[in-house]
């Protein structure tokens, strides 16, 4: 049994960190360099280095960072490649280019064009354009601002009251650790307890334990810096989500309908008058299975078309500057990635139960679960980011606070649903 958790839970996380792979191949192969660093190049003069903003021309114009060339797509677009490569080889040649984006993609495609022209030191500045923001000026007190067209610009900026910093710290230095050292309790115990139900709350949990502990060393070591370990957070929590959606159906099914078992009538016999597993008729159960399975692929399709943006703004904590930020990275593993995986598995899993009926549900929950627990990570954070923006200080708070909320009502759902039969029990009796 534990063999097969093990190869069901590799594939799963595979899966998930699918992205990872995906975006070294058009980002992270590329030399990166720090924020501080490259303010540390530019202060030599532009006869070393330059700065080449790859944003959006009106992102440009806006706001930038002093000395910033404007280099992007939209510029590519507008002359023959042969002249253009030209004019640009003159001003980029023998300099170390750093190339400044808003943390996504086009970054990379323009670093891998420069590249392709023969230029050798082309970098990636960490974290586009929100980074060099928070690196670079949060050391200032007061409000921070950036060369424009129509001046100098004030940076995103904003006071946070006492409260939202004391729940802050409360989040980070009592909820987060209490949580995470319940998970690996709870997640111990339900592994004594033996029952399949128990064995996927267990890894559930274990999942989860793992997933924050990445982000508890990505926020202590790197100031939530590190998108591999982001990544790695999030494709925990999105297996966790999965194997407690797979852990609900379980129950449902083994518990309550005995949908699965393929010489019983479910409890819905009374209701059905005739069983489809012995006679040829539709079966409700499939039917709302199914209507579920819709229901959520066009909630997965809605998310996909929500405009991805960063969202980052520079405050003070304790009296100190404190930088707030949801990176582009991150958001294109939310509303992108995670809805896009949930459609697929959706897909599947309402094709098999279509085309199977109530022999196929049995194979069909863990795709099922898997979609939705995507799905439900990824509607956990955008009701998070988005709903709180720009406090997302409270954003932060309520991210730990709910996932407390959340180890816990796994733990009382799992043991009112958790057969009599478990090692708990046997240990009642002996005694």
């Amino acid at each position: 049994m534990a063999g097969k958790w093990v190869r069901l839970l590799g594939v799963a996380l595979l899966l998930e960190l699918a992205p990872l792979g995906w975006w070294w191949w058009q980002v992270g192969r590329i030399p990166a360099i720090s924020p501080v660093r490259a303010a540390e190049l530019l202060s030599l003069g532009s006869e070393k280095a330059l700065l080449l903003d790859v944003r959006s021309r009106t992102a440009f114009l806006e706001r930038r960072p002093s000395g910033a060339l404007w280099f992007s797509g939209q510029a590519l677009a507008h002359e023959k490649p042969g002249q253009l490569r030209e004019k640009w080889l003159r001003k980029l040649r023998h300099r170390t280019l750093l190339i400044l984006g808003d943390g996504g993609l086009n970054s990379g495609k323009i670093a891998r064009k420069l590249l392709g022209w023969g230029l050798r030191d082309v970098r990636l500045v960490e974290g586009g354009f929100p980074r060099w923001v928070g690196t670079n000026f949060g050391k200032k007190a007061g409000r921070l601002s950036l060369e424009s067209d129509h001046g100098r610009v004030e940076l995103p900026w904003r006071r946070m009251p006492r409260v939202e910093q004391g729940a802050l710290l409360v989040a980070a230095f009592a909820l987060k650790p209490l949580y995470i050292a319940l998970a690996l309790v709870l997640a111990i115990w339900f592994f004594r307890q033996g029952s399949t139900l128990s064995l996927i709350v267990a890894w559930g949990l274990l999942c989860f334990f793992v997933g924050e502990n990445v982000c508890t060393v990505n926020f202590l070591l790197f100031a939530m810096g590190s998108e591999f370990l982001e990544f790695v957070h999030s494709s925990f929590m999105v297996l966790c989500f999965g194997l407690v959606v797979y852990g609900v159906l379980e129950a449902l099914d083994e518990v309550v309908g005995r949908f699965s078992a393929p010489k019983e009538k479910c409890r819905l016999g009374p209701i059905c008058c005739s069983c489809a597993k012995f006679t040829k008729t539709s079966c409700p159960a499939v039917r709302l299975f199914e209507v579920a399975a819709v229901a959520h692929l066009a909630l997965a399709l809605i998310v996909v078309g929500i405009p991805i943006e960063p969202l980052f703004s520079w405050t003070t904590l304790l009296g100190e500057p404190y930088f707030e930020i949801h990176t582009v990275p991150s958001q294109l593993l939310e509303l992108r990635f995670c809805p896009a995986l949930a459609s697929g598995l959706l897909f599947w899993s309402w094709l098999a139960t279509r085309w199977g009926g109530p022999k196929a549900f049995s194979r069909v929950k863990p795709l099922f679960a898997m979609g939705t627990g995507a799905l439900y990570f990824s509607l956990f954070r955008l009701l998070l980011y988005r709903g709180f923006t720009p406090r997302l200080g409270w954003a932060d708070f309520w991210e730990e606070a709910t996932e407390l909320l959340f180890v816990v009502g796994v733990f009382v759902v799992a043991r009112i649903f958790l057969p009599p039969s478990t090692s708990l029990a046997k240990e009642g009796e002996s005694a």
